[in-house]
């Protein structure tokens, strides 16, 4: 009787733990990862020939997908990055590639839709963006490998974290979910008016719900942050932001509430 009790309970702490698996990874959040660095040119007799490349992985450090590389491969210059050939095997499905680098004097930039190899969406969890960059070859100690690691989920992610390496001047990574994914939403889109469009200027954002703060973001259509804002007081009314700083165009402004309740976006044209 005790075997056959022991039993039962073994299969149905069984069925939970693959029911709680099961619900753990149901959800897939489409959206898009903008990420940017700016790195310090070292010194030496390599200043002028850099290589670098950009990777996800997921929380279990499995590799997901190359998002950049900037390193010959006919130079023999990609075993330089040796880090990012050994979790890759060298893969450069969807990736950005080009030539090797002769300075950092335009920031490392790349972005991710959320999407494996096979182009499929995936599930919501931790990532993390990881960067190696160097100027001779990797076995030599001269190259460098960080990872920055950012929650993919229905959330909005700002994040501009610090790092104690010399190399690395600032890093900005930004998570946008689409709309698509925020069913969740709290508020209806009445309660929030943005307005005027087309505008040679000011953007007028009419909260007629009270939000317990916000961050409020500026994208171009290629998904740069060009403007963000953030709040920590609750709001209603009317607030006002610049948009004559930047080139005409379509922009695309997000409102999150601070305890990401809701994600709101809405175009805009800019006119001078």
């Amino acid at each position: 009787m005790t075997k056959k009790t022991n039993l039962i309970g073994i299969l149905i702490i069984s069925m939970m733990l693959s029911l709680g698996m099961k619900n753990e990874v149901s959800s897939q959040t489409q959206g898009t990862m903008s990420f940017t660095t700016n790195i310090v040119c070292p010194n030496g007799n390599w200043t002028t020939k850099h290589v670098a490349a950009i990777w996800i992985t997921d929380s279990l450090n499995n590799f997901v997908k190359t998002r950049l590389v900037n390193a010959l491969f006919s130079k023999g210059n990609w075993d330089h990055l040796a880090s990012w050939t050994a979790k890759s095997g060298s893969s450069l499905v969807d990736a950005v590639s080009g030539a090797t680098l002769a300075n950092y004097l335009t920031p490392l930039t790349t972005s991710w839709n959320a999407t494996d190899l096979s182009g499929n969406v995936v599930p919501d969890g931790t990532y993390k963006v990881w960067v190696e960059f160097a100027w001779t070859s990797s076995g030599n100690g001269v190259d460098t490998v960080f990872s920055v690691p950012f929650r993919k989920a229905t959330s909005t992610v700002n994040y501009n974290p610090t790092t104690n390496n010399s190399h690395v001047r600032s890093i900005v990574l930004d998570w946008v979910p689409s709309l698509t994914s925020l069913e969740y939403t709290a508020l209806k889109l009445s309660d929030i008016v943005v307005y005027p469009s087309p505008t040679s200027n000011i953007i007028n954002i009419d909260f007629k719900q009270f939000v317990n703060g916000c961050i409020i973001s500026v994208y171009s259509l290629a998904g740069k942050q060009v403007y963000s804002e953030r709040t920590d007081k609750s709001i209603i009314g009317t607030k006002t932001i610049h948009l004559g700083a930047f080139a005409d165009g379509e922009y695309v402004i997000q409102i999150a509430e601070n305890d990401q309740k809701f994600v709101y976006k809405y175009k805009v044209i800019l006119k001078k």
